[in-house]
């Protein structure tokens, strides 16, 4: 028997859904934070979840409608452990590169004037590649300061146009500053 029309009652606003049109809302980084869960959740209550996760300043590269996920990695989380230096070097250059990109604690939103917390970055960051750990240089692609309601705009607009669904958001499960990027399930 084959249940391509099941519905799911998102967890958070307890509406039902097509099973095709829920998000993994896991904030349990792929299992390794126990504390935390899985959650079946409406793309709009995981994008409002995910909203509200953003404490630190971060980098927020514009979703793509060819990646179905959405994740977060900290600085912290990247940079190589004593242990493994296997690609150290690179490592340690790339996220040098992305902290250069964090506002400045005088930022203001290029939008409102407001403070801002957010660098919001065009896919050319990467060469539209999420995958790449390396970033291009700052000539070939868009970066804007935003406030999180700018942010919110900015974010949903793309969303709404590309008629982008997630399958899959990973919120920030570790203090500090980092980035979000378009990912795949």
């Amino acid at each position: 028997m084959f249940f391509s029309n099941t519905e799911v009652t998102c967890e958070e606003c307890k509406a039902c859904f097509p099973k095709k049109n829920m998000c993994i809302y896991d904030s349990t980084r792929q299992g390794r934070m126990k504390n935390e869960r899985k959650m079946n959740l409406c793309q709009k209550c995981a994008l409002i979840r995910l909203f509200k996760s953003f404490n630190n300043k971060t980098i927020i590269v514009h979703p793509l409608k060819k990646y179905n996920a959405y994740v977060y990695y900290s600085f912290n989380e990247l940079l190589p452990s004593s242990w493994d230096a296997t690609n150290k070097d690179r490592d340690i250059k790339f996220v040098s590169a992305l902290r250069k990109l964090i506002p400045p604690d005088s930022a203001v939103c290029n939008c409102c004037t407001d403070h801002a917390s957010f660098t919001w970055c065009s896919p050319e960051v990467f060469d539209n590649n999420p995958f790449k750990t390396e970033i291009s240089p700052e000539e070939d692609f868009e970066a804007v300061y935003l406030c999180r309601e700018c942010l919110i705009k900015s974010f949903s607009g793309i969303v709404q146009s590309e008629n982008i669904s997630f399958s899959a958001i990973s919120p920030p499960a570790i203090d500090g500053e980092g980035y979000y990027t378009p990912w795949d399930v």
